[in-house]
């Protein structure tokens, strides 16, 4: 080997690698990177309705009963991304859209958004993406803009292969930038490269939190070959619109780096993301996931590495193998020693993550994709590294791939995939699940062990919200919107005295008390 050149030995290992080995390994770290001790706080609203909550006679007031009790904590939903693709029949599907309140916090188009299915002909704006904008508004979830760019040559658009590359208005470059725009802003002015860049981003940018920029550029070229900036190849900036001075890029610009840039530059405060396949198992040596991360040092504005995860053979994947590329991975897009001397702390603080973007498990047998399901799903919660997951193709008979499917066509738990992660005693629902029935109050707080998620808090019969974000290391909140039930009533009820209950100036009866 001539020096100067990279080496990267990537992630080998020998150990046994069965569910019955990684399951505690993986539980043990879930509880060290996703659950905090949290303190919630009730707050003085919720000391209000300690008090006030239920009405006590004097008498029972006198015997100096303290109030304490309990509160029941329900997790509404998850914090951590747990999402899934959507096509656009769930949105008249009734049992999808239950499918998606019940699972998904999520959502992502599996297609109906790429550039080939929003504008097949120049001009011609199908509005095959409006589904997924009126279900991110019905289900109010973010969503993964997927995808503005799809470096694959079968499906860029004749139209857009034909445009002169000199940078004029309606050259190459003119009409990716509109596409950008208009995927960010919104349906405004319809230009072809910077056409798409501003259309891209008119229109998701107000629901998309993730951007998923460029597809698949690992495995293939033809946006960096039509417009290569080299050798007096013709560049982005060639076209002077594309490339304004507050957007602060050289005029040399690999046109991949530019895209990332131009998205960032009328989407602000979101993630833009890689994308590609090939790198949570062995494909080939030129797709490994350290290819991954030579293109996250590469792109600066890239702040997120999606790692498709399309995986064959259930019985093949190897939990601790996964961890292992995440935390490496991750620490060495962040220019960190990647040698695994990060501690999971450290990583959780790291810049760019990876998010497990498109992930399915091919197996016939289905006990056996369960387990590729279950492996990827705990390997995944269990890394500081990873910042999502969405699944792919999950529903039976409408799979890009045969035996992949997790749920019936009915979007029923009958097979065991699903039933592993979305059933009552599966992973995100029952593992996963921070509920308590009877917390115990202690000095206006209760103090409880935590996932990242939403909660609701009931005490006697009001009800409140908090939400734990994702992080590590214990952390305090104080209860939001309070809300009491009650019978109304016309009686008045006399001021308490210190040291006194609630007394009604009648009879007891419970009351409204708004907090």
């Amino acid at each position: 080997m001539r020096p100067g050149v990279d080496l990267y030995i990537d992630d080998f290992s020998l150990r046994r690698c069965g569910m019955d080995d990684f399951r505690p390994v993986a539980r043990a770290r879930t509880d060290q990177v996703r659950r905090r001790i949290v303190q919630v706080k009730l707050g003085s609203k919720g000391r209000r309705v300690l008090e006030t909550s239920v009405v006590r006679r004097r008498t029972r007031s006198k015997k100096g009963k303290k109030h304490g009790g309990t509160a029941k904590i329900t997790m509404v939903k998850h914090e951590f991304p747990f999402g899934a693709a959507m096509k656009s029949d769930c949105l008249g599907n009734d049992n999808c859209m239950n499918f998606f309140r019940k699972n998904f916090n999520h959502i992502v188009p599996e297609t109906g958004a790429k550039w080939h299915d929003e504008e097949p002909n120049k001009g011609d704006f199908t509005g095959s993406g409006d589904f997924i904008l009126e279900a991110s508004k019905k289900l109010q979830y973010p969503m993964r803009a997927h995808c503005e760019f799809w470096e694959n040559d079968s499906v860029i658009q004749d139209w857009v292969k034909n445009l002169p590359r000199d940078g004029s208005e309606g050259s190459l470059q003119w009409a990716i930038w509109d596409r950008i725009k208009w995927y960010t802003d919104r349906y405004k002015e319809k230009w072809a490269i910077w056409d798409r860049v501003k259309w891209y981003t008119d229109r998701y940018k107000e629901k998309a939190d993730i951007f998923d920029v460029a597809n698949e550029m690992l495995h293939n070229a033809w946006y960096i070959d039509a417009l290569p900036c080299k050798g007096g190849g013709p560049c982005m900036c060639d076209y002077g619109p594309a490339c304004p001075n507050d957007m602060n890029v050289p005029n040399n610009i690999d046109v991949y780096s530019w895209m990332y840039r131009a998205t960032s530059y009328y989407a602000p405060n979101r993630v833009m993301a890689l994308n590609d396949f090939c790198l949570t198992h062995y494909c080939s040596k030129h797709f490994a996931m350290s290819s991954m991360v030579k293109e996250a040092r590469h792109i600066k504005a890239a702040t997120q590495m999606g790692a498709q995860g399309h995986l064959n053979r259930g019985r093949t994947i190897c939990g601790f193998d996964l961890m292992e590329r995440f935390d490496h991975a991750v620490a060495a897009a962040n220019f960190k020693n990647a040698g695994g001397s990060l501690s999971q702390a450290q990583i959780m603080k790291l810049k760019k993550k990876i998010y497990i973007t498109e992930h399915d498990v091919q197996d016939t047998d289905l006990s056996k994709r369960a387990d590729g399901y279950e492996t990827m799903y705990r390997a995944a919660y269990a890394s500081a590294g990873v910042a999502g997951i969405n699944i792919w193709g999950y529903r039976q008979g409408d799979e890009w791939r045969p035996d992949i499917a997790m749920v019936d066509h009915d979007y029923q738990l009958t097979l065991e995939p699903g039933q592993r992660i979305f059933g009552d005693k599966g992973l995100l629902h029952d593992e996963w699940n921070s509920s308590v029935k009877a917390a115990k109050i202690k000095g206006g707080a209760v103090k409880f062990k935590a996932f990242p998620g939403e909660y609701t808090i009931q005490v006697k019969g009001c009800r409140g919200r908090f939400t734990v974000p994702v992080g590590m290391g214990g952390m305090s909140v104080t209860v939001r919107n309070w809300k009491c039930k009650g019978r109304r009533t016309k009686r008045n009820l006399k001021l308490p005295q210190p040291g006194e209950g609630l007394v009604d100036a009648g009879t007891a009866a419970d009351v409204q008390v708004e907090v």
